[in-house]
Parts: structure tokens; C-alpha cells; sequence
């Protein structure tokens, strides 16, 4: 915050106008066989087959989630998105090379509205991003699309949601059912103290162990979220 006559101002938000998040090369990301050696208690089979399969199968998820962590529409705040949206708004008519050049997340968020709009396709197979790129959106369809997304942000309240995690766990979670044979399930019900964040069932420890190696910063209601929505999926039940 900046401070003006006693009066605290908000600092400037920077739209970060055509960054797409991907600047900086995220660094390789390999888990030990050592480190997996706690996690195998979890399984009946602990050959050193299952080690080796455990350490390449983590190291693939783990370099997914430092790919994604912070990087491409992850890289922005709601905020800059919306700042980076108001300066396209500011200066009609709008025009698709302008869409283009807004950063990831608020770029998403247009090609997201533009998709759900009924517009004709040039040619019919197009995509909206291809479409988008060629310059074949009137600037009307584009005006209506970067307002709906920036009033998407407006409505959008509550931590951001790290799709890139959820997506990991959900991973995490297949890989155990497999290992093990067994459903996954979170079962983080304590009947002294209701819900806790600590893992209960195996294959909640297993997940929040896998990322204790991959991401320490991540919490464990974050993984027990994920894991949630993923075990009560309609098409699991």
C-alpha cells in the first residue's frame, strides 16, 4: 500500500499485458527410490519393482505439478486478469490481435466465453482460438465475451483453486487404486473431533505423502479437497 496525506492507496495492478506465464522454465523434478521406501508399508508388494515404479510413476506427477504450479493462467491473480481486461475494454473496438495480447488467464477466460457463444465457424472445424489468431471474431462478439469473463472475476469469490494440484491428486489417486487394488478413499472423519486434516485412510496417506516429497507447500485440506470431489465423482459411484 501506498500512503498519500495519511491515506493508505491501493498499489497499481499490472495487467502484465502479453505474458502467457511460461517465461521461466520450472527445474527438474526426480524422486529418489530412497524416498519412496516409507510408502511401500502401503502396499503388499514391496520388490524392489514396485520401488522403481513408484519413483519414475511420482517423478512424472511431480514434474506435471511444477509445470503447472504458478505458471501459464496460474501465473495470474484474478486481479491482473481483470486490470487486463479493463484496458481492453477501455480502448474500443476491440479487436482480436488486442484479445490475444491480454495475459494467459484473462485470454482463457475470453476464448472460454467465445466458445460458449452460438457464432459461426470459418471454416466450421475451427476452433475459437484459431479463429481468434486469423482475426474472424466481429469486434461486437469480442466486446461481449471480455466483458462476461471480466464480470466471471467480479462474481468469482473464496481462494483461487489450484487446478493443477487437483488434477495430481486425482492421479495420485489412480496410481494407488492400482498399485493396490483397493478403492481410494479419504475416511478423515474423527468421531472424537469430526473432520480433521489429517490423513486417516491409506489412501489419503498415501497421497499426502507423495506430496510431502512433491510440493511441502501445499496444505493438506487442499489434497483432501481434491481427493473429495474426485472419490465422489457420479461416473465413480
Amino acid at each position: 500500500m501506498r500512503e498519500l496525506g495519511g491515506c493508505h492507496l491501493p498499489r497499481p495492478v499490472d495487467p502484465k499485458l502479453g505474458q502467457d506465464g511460461y517465461e521461466v522454465e520450472p527445474a527438474a523434478f526426480v524422486v529418489d527410490p530412497r524416498d519412496v521406501q516409507p510408502l511401500l508399508e502401503l502396499f503388499e508388494d514391496q520388490s524392489g519393482e514396485l520401488t522403481s515404479r513408484l519413483a519414475a510413476d511420482l517423478s512424472a506427477i511431480g514434474t506435471q505439478h511444477h509445470r503447472w504450479k504458478d505458471r501459464g493462467a496460474n501465473a495470474f491473480s484474478r486481479a491482473e486478469a481483470r486490470k487486463a481486461l479493463d484496458v481492453l475494454l477501455a480502448t474500443p473496438p476491440i479487436t482480436s490481435a488486442a484479445v490475444t495480447a491480454l495475459n494467459e488467464r484473462a485470454l482463457l477466460l475470453v476464448v472460454d466465453r467465445l466458445t460458449l457463444m452460438k457464432l459461426l465457424r470459418d471454416p466450421p472445424e475451427a476452433s475459437v482460438i484459431e479463429m481468434l489468431y486469423a482475426d474472424r471474431f466481429d469486434h461486437r462478439a469480442l466486446e461481449l465475451a471480455a466483458k462476461d469473463a471480466r464480470q466471471e472475476l467480479l462474481d468469482t469469490t473464496g481462494p483461487e483453486t489450484d487446478i493443477g494440484v487437483m488434477y495430481c491428486v486425482r492421479d495420485l489417486c489412480d496410481l494407488f487404486e492400482a498399485l493396490s487394488g483397493n478403492q481410494a478413499t479419504l475416511s478423515n472423519r474423527d468421531n472424537d473431533r469430526g473432520y480433521t486434516p489429517e490423513p486417516r485412510s491409506p489412501a489419503a496417506r498415501f497421497v499426502h505423502a507423495c506430496y510431502r516429497l512433491i510440493d511441502k507447500d501445499v496444505r493438506n485440506h487442499q489434497l483432501n479437497g481434491h481427493m473429495r470431489g474426485w472419490i465422489e465423482q457420479p461416473t465413480r459411484s
